[in-house]
């Protein structure tokens, strides 16, 4: 065991006195613009695969994308290194791990190991790494699909600053961290670094969703229920014979066993009527036995027998009936004998009971079921939506009133002096009026009235307290939420959020008496709200004057009501209109909170900083001084702002950024306008900032730009206001854009020649210009499945769009059927690009409809919902092909139609989505090589180079992206790429190849380069390799591409590769003067290497360059 634990001594020395020979020889490990020693890596806990990393690894001069995204860290070791290690050691290690958190992609794991969620310092140290690996400053194609009133650079700048700012607080973070471990002070800088690391997100709200409700019949009793509902059951079972009544012995006894069973489960006087039931059924099966005794005896005595049985059965169920009859009047009011006989002997008899007696028992039992409904609304409450809100519900108190009503006969003989209806009279519910005390501590848990859910330390109390005249003093330390309606209210609230709902009556406005109840509403010193439930259909001007400021509610009519007040407010902080009504809502010089719901409302917050929320209709509203936030939903309609200018306010628009179509100036007002609807076919909200400019000297001068906007999606928005305008027009508005962090979308890349099956669900597509055919099968598409067609072409050049499908014909019973199939449609464009979506409607199964005389045929429909957009915004949503059902009778077959029709065009500028741009693929400045996935690609391919030479493996349809940072900022050379075609599907020759400003075209595979302005900047060196061995080298500068090298094969030969050069160079525009040719040499054996000169059009011995040889001197190597 000693020899053992010596020789794993002896390791730990051995690998860190390498280690330091390499920092020794080589210098500290690059990683990539920063450099960390490689015993420090491994002190820190460098892991690979779970284990320690090979000393192999670490053999190079700096690391490579495979070991960045690789590499992890065990989060006990790191921390036990940045707690020992110097103050330089320490920067250099959380530098180092910042860097390779910035290079790691994407879909790396994270690079601590999971840490300890006890150890506060390594959990946000973790959660600060994700972050920053998250974060891409490559991704720019937000920016690109930004609608034409967004500044695009703007945009783009403040996106970059944004995310640069964003990384300058993680790094600054990280190293906080790490100093707060290093020192041992992990209080104040680990609270910094979680403020950091503090994320704005939106909350998600879980709802629970309960099963109510079980099943409580066997299948055995449905069969014996259904085969007695039945027809054959009832002639059976009714039959005048005796053979019906032995067969229903079986029923019989099975119901009374179901009776007996369900008895068994129940309580009081529902087991009592189980057990009578189960007991008439046995005494029918008895009788039914009986019958069928007497019928073998002869059917003489079975007459008797039917007779008695038939009398016992029919008096006991009367007799039992009138028994629980007055057992059920008993239960809630009390009977004298009189009334006891009485009730019974009109109960057998079937005659109408005393009307003493029905009203007493009516109102008791009236009583009875409000009350427990009120409950059991009660319990429904606590045990649900309220849940984690309130833990008592309070109910007011009322009283049952008997009220004649009439009840409307059908039928009616007025001749005869008959009423058409009869009177009735009716329980009616009316509240009274409520006193209730709380304010002491554990008052409410003496109420009566009140019902109790689960308690906890901030859970209210809601009162329900209806109509009448109350006084409530709530809860002193817990929210009090009263809702009540009509009549005078005294409600006192506590220290807590306290809530009045006033539900208010029809008749609030239209009232003919010229006096209304006033109520007294007393907040406390939380910030309480009051809010008008219902929705009034009363005329425009009806509504409400509330003053908070002022302490008081008056209201607003065309009548005798007008301005009489019908509240006082006393700490009323907050308020919410009423709905359909036309409200003006004054706040206070604290900040409320105004929600806006009625058909026209007009707000002023006053000072402080407010919250103003319109929900529906249109409204005015002034924020007043204060930094004030306002929120418009989508099924609001015309808005106007009002701002002082003097701090920054906030403007939600609650829709989706896509919904917004344009800004303009009209008057001194900006303003934004929107669509709703599936494809913004329906005017949106339109909302109006007034007093942004105001008008001196002939001319409108900017008063106003301390507002943005903020979009349902994350979307901010920031106008960019000219400092003058003309007095007269309505100009458009730029905006500054800044898209919201998180994944984007990204369209899977569709090239010239490629096909693919369409993917289920929701999915998205973009189609690359080129020449060439594209076609998405939808055959095995769902209708559910929505797909996206993101087409890189204006609209203005597509040239057509046709449909196509074929019909066929067949009789079949006296009817003619038309079968449709194969229904695709066909988009061209002006370059001969085209898009094909196959069977992207079918005809249903089974669905006929009759479209004249005996031909019998169905609509096409849809196998999912497909959108197309255009580079422009413009987008279309496709419809079914059009068919003729007569002409297609007539002429069955291939059909072939124009399809414009079948092109519903979306109101309004829609998103144009580009493939994502991931973060760089980071090379190293030794040579590299690297392979591309396979087809098809969801994301372009960046590569960032540092001055080495690199093997790119290229795939069909790739879109590659290449540079190197430090040539562009002239501190390196640049790189040189070796762009292989070997997996390409076509093959590739000079023709194959274009090159134009910032891009080459290489068959089907794009490739993006720098555009270069200064002539001082080293250019990219780009070399293609063919398939069979050529190789063309491309010139940035001039925009060209040349043949510079010729292989030859076995099935070459001299005079065919001569003719192909002398090809090469006539329709060359550039050429190298000498092209190297491989696969020939000298016939006679003379060592040298050929070479083809292209300025005399000879061939060359490299050995003996003045020589001219002939076609006949060289051979083929074999």
């Amino acid at each position: 065991m000693e020899e053992l634990q010596d020789d794993g001594a002896s390791v730990l020395p051995l690998r860190q006195q390498t280690l330091m020979d390499l920092d020794t020889a080589w210098g500290p490990m690059g990683i990539g613009e920063t450099a960390v020693g490689r015993v420090a890596l491994d002190n820190m806990g460098a892991r690979l695969e779970g284990g320690e990393l090979d000393v192999e690894r670490y053999r190079v001069k700096e690391a490579d994308q495979a070991l960045i995204d690789q590499i992890t860290f065990s989060a006990v070791h790191l921390k036990a290194y940045l707690t020992s290690a110097s103050g330089e050691s320490c920067d250099q290690a959380t530098t180092a791990l910042f860097e390779l958190a910035s290079l790691r992609s994407e879909w790396a794991p994270g690079m601590l190991s999971p840490p300890d969620a006890s150890d506060g310092a390594t959990v946000k140290l973790d959660r600060l790494l994700r972050r920053v690996q998250s974060v891409n400053l490559n991704d720019v194609s937000v920016t690109e699909s930004l609608p034409g009133w967004a500044d695009k650079l703007r945009s783009g700048s403040a996106q970059t600053l944004g995310a640069g700012l964003q990384l300058y607080g993680f790094y600054s973070a990280i190293r906080g961290i790490g100093e707060a471990l290093r020192t041992g002070d992990t209080g104040e800088l680990l609270f910094e670094g979680g403020a950091f690391s503090a994320e704005v997100a939106s909350l998600g709200v879980e709802l629970a969703l309960e099963r109510i409700g079980q099943k409580m019949m066997s299948a055995g009793h449905t069969v014996y229920r259904g085969f007695c509902a039945s027809r054959a059951g009832l002639l059976l079972r009714r039959g005048a014979g005796l053979i019906a009544s032995v067969l229903t012995v079986p029923f019989d006894i099975a119901q009374a066993v179901i009776a007996l069973s369900k008895a068994l489960k129940a309580e009081g006087k529902q087991a009592q009527d189980l057990y009578v039931e189960a007991g008439f059924s046995l005494v029918s099966a008895t009788l039914s036995l009986a019958l069928g005794v007497s019928a073998l005896a002869g059917f003489g005595a079975a007459g008797p027998v039917g007779l008695i049985a038939a009398a016992v059965l029919i008096v006991g169920a009367r007799i039992y009936a009138a028994c629980r009859v007055v057992d059920e009047i008993d239960d809630y009011i009390e009977l004298s004998t009189l009334e006891r006989l009485r009730t019974g002997w009109f109960a057998f008899a079937g005659v109408e009971l005393d009307d003493s007696v029905l009203d007493r028992y009516k109102t008791s039992r009236a009583r009875s079921a409000y009350a427990e409904s009120l409950k059991a609304q009660a319990r429904a409450l606590l045990g649900a939506e309220m849940k984690n809100s309130v833990q008592a519900i309070v109910n007011g108190r009322f009283e049952v009133r008997l009220q004649t009503i009439r009840h409307w006969k059908h039928q009616w003989d007025e001749q005869a002096g008959e009423s058409p209806h009869t009177l009735v009279r009716e329980p009616v519910i009316h509240e009274v009026d409520d006193y209730f005390d709380a304010s002491k501590e554990g008052a409410v848990d003496l109420l009566p009235e009140a019902t109790w859910g689960a308690k906890g330390p901030e859970k209210g109390v809601l009162w329900l307290l209806g109509g009448g005249d109350d006084s409530v003093l709530g809860v002193p330390n817990r929210p009090n939420h009263f809702r009540y309606g009509g009549g005078r209210k005294h409600l006192v609230g506590g220290s807590q959020d306290d809530e009045f709902m006033f539900e208010v009556p029809p008749d609030t406005f239209s009232g003919a008496e010229g006096r209304v109840p006033i109520s007294v509403l007393v907040g406390g010193t939380g910030a309480d709200t009051l809010s008008f439930l219902g929705e009034t259909t009363a005329p425009r001007a009806a509504g409400f004057n509330v003053n908070l400021g002022a302490g008081s509610v008056t209201l607003m009519t065309d009548n005798g009501r007008d301005g009489l007040k019908c509240m006082g407010l006393w700490s009323i902080e907050n308020v919410a209109s009423l709905a359909g009504a036309s409200s003006v809502i004054t706040g206070s010089n604290e900040a409320n909170r105004i929600v806006l719901k009625g058909e026209y409302d007009q707000a002023h917050a006053m000072a402080g900083d407010d919250q103003l929320l319109i929900q529906r209709g249109s409204a005015r509203v002034n924020g007043g001084p204060g930094a004030d936030y306002f929120e418009i939903l989508e099924s609001a309609k015309d808005v106007v702002i009002e701002e002082d200018g003097q701090q920054r306010s906030l403007i939600m628009l609650n829709w989706p950024f896509s919904r917004i179509q344009r800004w303009w100036i009209s008057g001194n007002a900006l303003k934004v306008a929107s669509t709703l609807g599936l494809d913004g076919e329906l005017p949106g909200p339109c909302v109006g900032i007034e007093n942004v400019y105001t008008l001196r000297e002939g001319k409108r001068h900017l008063a106003n730009a301390l507002f943005s906007f903020l979009t349902q999606d994350g979307y901010r928005i920031a106008p960019l206001l000219p400092e003058t305008l003309d007095p007269t027009g309505e100009p458009q508005v730029s905006m500054e854009v800044l898209a919201p962090p998180g994944p984007r979308i990204s369209p899977i890349i569709l090239g010239p020649g490629q096909s693919v099956a369409l993917a289920a669900g929701t999915s998205s597509y973009f189609v690359s210009r080129g020449h060439g055919m594209t076609a998405i099968d939808a055959h095995a598409s769902q209708e559910q499945g929505r797909c996206c067609v993101y087409v890189d072409y204006d609209s203005q050049e597509l040239a057509g769009v046709y449909t196509t499908y074929h019909v066929a014909t067949r009789r079949q019973s006296h009817f003619d059927y038309l079968d449709y199939t194969g229904a695709k449609i066909k988009f061209e464009w002006a370059d001969g690009r085209t898009l094909y979506l196959d069977e992207y409607a079918a005809q249903p199964s089974a669905t006929w409809t009759s479209v004249g005389g005996s031909l019998q045929a169905s609509a096409l429909k849809l196998k999912a919902e497909f959108v197309v957009v255009m580079r422009d915004g413009v987008s279309y949503r496709l419809l079914p092909p059009l068919q003729s059902y007569v002409s297609d009778f007539a002429s069955p077959g291939y059909k072939i139609k124009d399809a414009m029709a079948s092109l519903n065009l979306r109101y309004g500028h829609y998103p144009f989505l580009r493939p994502r741009r991931p973060k760089s693929l980071n090379l190293t400045a030794h040579s590299q090589r690297v392979h591309l996935g396979a087809a098809p690609h969801l994301a372009t391919c960046v590569l960032c180079g540092r001055g080495g030479v690199y093997e790119i493996y290229l795939t069909s349809w790739a879109i590659v992206e290449l540079s190197t940072p430090q040539a562009l900022s002239k501190e390196s050379d640049a790189s040189t790429w070796d762009f292989f075609c070997t997996a390409l599907a076509e093959d590739i020759q000079l023709d194959s190849i274009v090159v134009s400003p910032g891009h080459i075209k290489v068959g089907s595979v794009s490739i993006r380069v720098p555009r270069y302005d200064d002539p001082d900047v080293p250019l990219e060196n780009i070399r293609i390799h063919s398939k069979d061995g050529g190789r063309f080298d491309v010139r940035l500068d001039l925009g060209k591409v040349y043949l510079a090298r010729v292989a030859a094969s076995g099935n070459s030969s001299i005079a065919q590769l001569l003719k192909s050069l002398r090809h090469h160079r006539q329709r060359a525009s550039v050429f190298t003067p000498t092209i190297n040719v491989t696969g020939i040499g000298m016939a006679d054996g003379t060592t040298g290497t050929v070479y083809y000169d292209v300025m005399a059009d000879c061939w060359r011995l490299d050995a003996d360059r003045h020589r001219r040889l002939s076609s006949e001197e060289l051979a083929v190597s074999t």
